[in-house]
């Protein structure tokens, strides 16, 4: 007989790329990992398989900002610095507005590139540093989808390393 799966909880878009962090933790374990820990993160991953919530976690992380959402992640970027001496920010806003639209990035790399700007920058970052900074969360959004992908195969894996009546 198998046990019902209780359907997960969904999170919120700002929690979303922490909880797949968690759910893909099989992923930081290797063949030496203790026996206690593969049941553990086993466990975790493979309920969040059968629940859906694999799915919709890719879903949450991938999801695409609405036209509204994307000017309120723009406006409130350049309005965290204060604007260079001379600098006609209606220009700079329009064309920052273009060329990030252009990358096609998810809500949730946005709001993590943002972040790490406003982390890491003093005055108001170029054109050019806000791109990296949503190029690079893009590829950390992808990289961890690839790993949701994969994570049913991650499971029947940690399946064969657990050890028989350990379950």
């Amino acid at each position: 007989m198998t046990k019902a799966v209780v359907p997960f909880t969904p999170v919120a878009p700002g929690a979303a790329l922490p909880r797949a962090v968690q759910v893909t933790g099989l992923w930081q374990l290797g063949r030496e990992a203790r026996q206690d820990d593969i049941r553990a993160q086993h466990a975790l991953a493979k309920t969040a398989v059968e629940s859906g919530e694999v799915t919709a976690l890719i879903q949450a992380i991938t999801a695409k900002p609405t036209a509204r959402e994307f000017g309120v992640l723009i406006d409130e970027l350049i309005g965290s610095f204060a604007p260079r001496q001379g600098q006609d920010m209606g220009t700079f806003g329009k064309m920052l507005t273009k060329d990030v639209a252009g990358l096609g990035a998810s809500r949730v790399a946005l709001e993590a590139a943002a972040a790490q700007l406003r982390a890491n920058c003093t005055f108001l970052p170029a054109i050019e540093e806000v791109l990296e900074a949503v190029k690079w969360q893009k590829q950390v959004i992808d990289a961890r989808v690839h790993l949701l992908e994969r994570l049913p195969a991650r499971v029947a894996l940690a399946e064969k390393l657990i050890e028989p009546g350990q379950e």
